[in-house]
């Protein structure tokens, strides 16, 4: 069982790993250290997947303040963000005017 202190300092982590990959691939490959340059990069891929893997709900204060699915799924991405009403950057879409 995982306390929310300690989920918190999991994601810091994973941040401070994630940040420190890509930062040792720019300076592999600045160097022209090929071999090196691509395992820091393939550890930050991996770092970047496991933190977009999360589970959602476990991020503090999430999961209490989401509102349930009819259904029980879980909800999308843009419900918990808030954008299932927002228009999409540069998509044509507009709304209609009733015809009459």
């Amino acid at each position: 069982m995982t306390t929310p202190r300690m989920e918190r300092f999991g994601r810091f982590a994973l941040r401070g790993l994630r940040i420190a990959a890509s930062t040792v691939t720019l300076v592999e490959l600045l160097r022209s250290e090929w071999l090196g340059g691509a395992a820091a990069a393939a550890a930050w891929l991996l770092f970047v997947q496991v933190e977009r893997r999360w589970p959602a709900g476990s991020e503090a204060g999430t999961e209490a303040n989401a509102e349930p699915a009819a259904s029980g799924a879980p909800a999308s991405a843009a419900f918990r963000l808030g954008l299932e009403d927002r228009p999409v950057a540069g998509s044509r879409r507009r709304s209609r005017a009733p015809r009459c």
